[in-house]
């Protein structure tokens, strides 16, 4: 297990034992989440990924932790509505570092970008945040191999952007700039 997701673990346990409920932001059903969830046992309230799912009816004391390749604006939303709420509010951000510097990286691209091609695995839950953070200033793909781009995405002359999801394959990566490049 990534150290970053262990430390998640211990600090959902941690919290369950000084009596917060525990959130965790995150995907529901992801493999990370349920660990996490796991290791929360009976202290975990919710898994939410936006403020509106949260439950109705909050106890006094929540503790957050998230999901490491969450991106920190849905993490911070989800934050200040807990604060709103809630009398005592302990949140551990464990956002892995390599996952926010990728996510800013990648926003800094899209902002410069006509058009954005997120490579990398529909399952994996980094990719499809990078796909969100890209999307926010550009039209953006995801795909996972060459075969899925399309010409017609690409405007004459048009700056195409291409990031890639932290565990895709480098194999992937140079097959579908190269398609790019054929596209030029």
């Amino acid at each position: 297990t990534c150290p970053f997701v262990s430390k998640v673990q211990q600090h959902a346990a941690e919290l369950g034992r000084q009596g917060y409920a525990v959130v965790i932001v995150g995907e529901a059903g992801h493999a990370e989440v349920e660990g996490i969830r796991a290791w929360g046992g009976s202290a975990v309230l919710a898994v939410v990924e936006e403020p509106e799912e949260l439950p109705a009816a909050l106890p006094p004391k929540v503790g957050v932790v998230v999901q490491t390749t969450q991106s920190e604006e849905r993490y911070q939303r989800v934050l200040a509505a807990l604060e709103q709420r809630c009398e005592e509010v302990r949140a551990f951000k464990t956002i892995c570092s390599a996952t926010q510097m990728r996510q800013q990286a990648a926003a800094e691209l899209a902002a410069a970008s006509d058009v954005m091609v997120v490579i990398g695995g529909r399952n994996s839950g980094n990719t499809r945040r990078l796909v969100e953070v890209c999307q926010a200033s550009c039209p953006t793909y995801h795909v996972e191999s060459a075969a899925e781009l399309q010409p017609e995405w690409f405007a004459p002359h048009s700056r195409v952007g291409v990031t890639a999801g932290a565990s895709t394959p480098q194999a992937h990566i140079d097959a579908v700039t190269a398609a790019l490049e054929e596209l030029a």
